[in-house]
């Protein structure tokens, strides 16, 4: 197989957000300030991630973000979008609120979104059927948000959402880059594709 991935991808990164010599690859939910929404903050940071990108991926979205790629910038736009989503004590538990949630958002910025999800509980929903779905995505140029409720603490991403922008193949093996805490991640989609069995699944916006 190829490397599927976003374009801003090819030079290893995905939305380059400043602060003074250092840049983050996405947002960062720690930016949040308060505890309670530095903890259940991944699912709105998840879909600001996507906000943006789409904002400077083409002009029809340029309504979705208009600030700075500064960190300041971006964690007001942080909060923003998560007091508009406003997750609960556990997170963001449900993809339909994540996806309803950000077409309202996009709506009041004058913009309407479409998407495809494709979540665990469905009877399509399995291994091949994710690979194809991300590859499906990426060729367009549309990053993926992931989540999953796997409650096991020996994992990196448990019970969390991410924002997928690469997946390719080496040593035989499935590997995702994903963007999660304002840094670029590789990981294994087989894994990952477990965890979301817990509950999860996987979106996108157009």
């Amino acid at each position: 197989m190829g490397y599927y991935k976003l374009n801003s991808e090819k030079d290893k990164k995905f939305l380059e957000i400043i602060e003074e010599d250092k840049t983050f690859y996405g947002g960062q939910q720690k930016w949040h300030g308060r505890k309670s929404k530095v903890i259940n903050g991944c699912g709105p940071v998840s879909s600001a991630n996507i906000l943006a990108y789409l904002s400077i991926k083409d002009p029809k979205y340029k309504n979705l973000y208009s600030g700075d790629f500064t960190r300041e910038d971006f964690k007001n736009f942080q909060l923003e979008v998560y007091d508009f989503i406003s997750p609960g004590l556990l997170g963001l538990i449900s993809i339909n609120k994540f996806v309803n949630k950000t077409l309202e958002y996009a709506h009041k910025k004058g913009v309407d979104l479409k998407y495809q999800k494709l979540i665990s509980r469905n009877k399509n929903f399995n291994y091949l059927s994710s690979y194809n779905f991300i590859i499906n995505a990426l060729l367009k140029d549309l990053p993926v948000a992931a989540f999953n409720l796997d409650p096991r603490k020996n994992l990196d991403f448990s019970w969390h959402w991410l924002v997928i922008t690469g997946i390719y193949e080496e040593n035989n093996k499935i590997r995702l880059i994903v963007s999660s805490w304002g840094k670029r991640f590789d990981i294994d989609f087989f894994d990952y594709y477990k965890s979301m069995k817990f509950g999860g699944g996987l979106v996108y916006f157009y």
